[in-house]
């Protein structure tokens, strides 16, 4: 249920839309980055937001390796299909990530997932209602055997939707 699940505290029921929440049970996971949804950006067609970004980590130094996880002509691929051969694959080649990528000075890995996340929820209507149906409600990601987080780049883009 809304505001049940793990990490969840909640005393005000009305802060989630609990009708269209609980008519759809993966609410939480569609929120998520490696949520199996298409979505075209760069003209390219990317399995989830997760490998838009581990694409864009090598597009300006090593654009071949930036194609591997598009699904554009690597419909079978494991790496543009699999979130975990996708993982596997970046952090192999992860000497040849762009040096500003990951950079304290660049907020080129925000931008990245910003502009993968506006996509998402902007232009497809049932991201778009899942996201709203949070209301004011603090969006929480929850990573496995780490501490959650919040999700403020999440919550900026439900306020700029509204």
């Amino acid at each position: 249920k809304p505001g049940k699940g793990e990490g969840e505290n909640t005393t005000d029921s009305t802060q989630y839309e609990e009708l269209l929440l609980k008519k759809n049970s993966e609410w939480r996971r569609m929120l998520d980055d490696s949520y199996k949804y298409p979505l075209v950006i760069d003209n390219k067609k990317w399995q989830t937001v997760k490998h838009f970004i581990l694409g864009s980590q090598f597009k300006e130094k090593n654009e071949s390796i930036y194609n591997e996880f598009s699904l554009d002509d690597n419909e079978n691929s494991k790496i543009a299909t699999s979130l975990e051969e996708a993982l596997k694959f970046s952090h192999e080649n992860r000497k040849k990530i762009d040096p500003d990528f990951n950079s304290i000075k660049s907020n080129r890995k925000d931008e990245v997932r910003e502009r993968a996340l506006k996509e998402k929820f902007m232009h497809h209507t049932v991201f778009k209602n899942i996201l709203l149906g949070t209301k004011k409600a603090k969006i929480i990601k929850f990573i496995r055997r780490k501490p959650s987080e919040t999700d403020v780049l999440l919550m900026k883009i439900r306020k700029e939707i509204v």
